[in-house]
């Protein structure tokens, strides 16, 4: 048997290497000569050197080791009705942490992720902060969607910990840490915020891929936070919160969160208005119960009420729901993955990670319309 799974999967490789080398070999040769069959009889130089190079391209992908979401980021585009190509919609890039900041390694998980989309709907920047000990990695699903629409940054920070495990049922050390998460010192580590990360972050962008990353720092040390969507799953919905409390952003959106143990929401000030905070549960949450810990927030912070309560959604309403009429939305839709440890941490993770092997349902409107796209 293994001998013949070995054999399966030799003669699996050679095809793949082979129609790898028949894809690029066409597309050399469309590029080389002033026209190909393979493409519509009609089409000019101009559009068969385009399609050419997009088939050059396809087939370098396919024998990259390296990227991890091609499958899932690759959309079929019809260039004739005899020929289609593949397209990725934006481009991807990954970076390393010592690659963006000189902050020591133990203090943030995995690689940043950012998009930057071939057709743009917003000018604006969409920022994603991932949940306590979870990597960017684990929301591609999430990322590819929108950054098919808006210039997206997964951005790692010191989510090691969470602020539950450092701080209990101290609201004082809630809003605390919340604030030095932000702007200060958390941990009592120098450099240690997101707006620092966040710069550094923007800065490698800049240099290695791009002015027009460029777009949301101002000067040498303050971001244009007007044009940035911040958006966080558990933790990081704490965090993108806080930071809206802090700075005046476009748009606010928490999946799962947060989870605070504190009335920061209510006694702060905050200098994003409530109109664009917006939220996500699952009603199968209760790790961070949607009923008793995630809606009393977002009562404090003013995107829920008895007048305005959250819309509820499931496998067949899922396109009714209108973010005009209600800031927050609760899924009745389980988490797939269902393990005996974690169910109430599948649930919880279930608005926004990678918990759908073939096509998360959310993908289909809801998250481009909590978004905002």
């Amino acid at each position: 048997p293994n001998l013949r799974h070995r054999h399966r999967t030799n003669a699996y490789r050679m095809t793949k290497m082979a129609a790898m080398c028949t894809l690029t070999l066409l597309a050399l040769s469309c590029l080389l000569s002033s026209s190909c069959d393979v493409f519509a009889d009609h089409q000019d130089d101009d559009e068969v050197s385009v399609g050419a190079f997009s088939l050059l391209q396809t087939a370098l992908t396919l024998g990259s080791k390296d990227r991890q979401s091609f499958r899932s980021g690759a959309r079929e585009v019809s260039s004739t009705a005899a020929f289609k190509l593949i397209a990725v919609p934006y481009k991807e890039y990954a970076a390393d942490r010592s690659e963006v900041s000189n902050l020591p390694d133990y203090l943030s998980l995995g690689q940043l992720l950012a998009y930057n989309p071939t057709n743009p709907k917003s000018n604006d920047l969409l920022v994603f902060l991932p949940g306590s000990w979870v990597e960017c990695s684990n929301y591609t699903q999430f990322l590819e969607t929108v950054g098919t629409g808006i210039k997206t940054l997964c951005l790692p920070y010191d989510n090691v910990k969470s602020v539950g495990e450092v701080c209990g049922s101290d609201s004082a050390c809630w809003y605390n840490s919340r604030m030095e998460a932000v702007s200060g010192e958390f941990e009592n580590i120098d450099g240690n915020n997101l707006v620092l990360r966040l710069r550094s972050a923007l800065g490698y962008l800049k240099r290695e891929h791009g002015e027009d990353w460029s777009e949301f720092l101002s000067g040498t040390s303050h971001l244009e936070f007007e044009r940035m969507r911040v958006l966080g799953h558990s933790q990081g919905a704490g965090v993108a919160a806080m930071l809206a409390y802090q700075h005046t952003v476009a748009r606010v959106v928490q999946f799962s969160g947060p989870c605070d143990m504190s009335d920061w929401p209510k006694t702060m000030h905050s200098n994003t208005p409530s109109s664009r905070f917006f939220a996500m549960a699952s009603s199968e949450d209760h790790m961070c119960d949607w009923e008793y810990a995630q809606v009393p927030i977002w009562t404090m912070e003013g995107i829920v009420s008895r007048e305005r309560p959250a819309a509820i959604v499931d496998e067949h309403n899922l396109t009714s729901y209108d973010p005009a009429k209600a800031q927050a939305v609760i899924s009745n839709i389980k988490s797939p993955v269902r393990t005996s440890v974690g169910w109430y941490r599948d649930n919880h993770d279930s608005t926004v990670l990678n918990k759908w092997q073939v096509h998360p349902p959310y993908a289909d409107g809801l998250w481009q319309k909590l978004v905002g796209l």
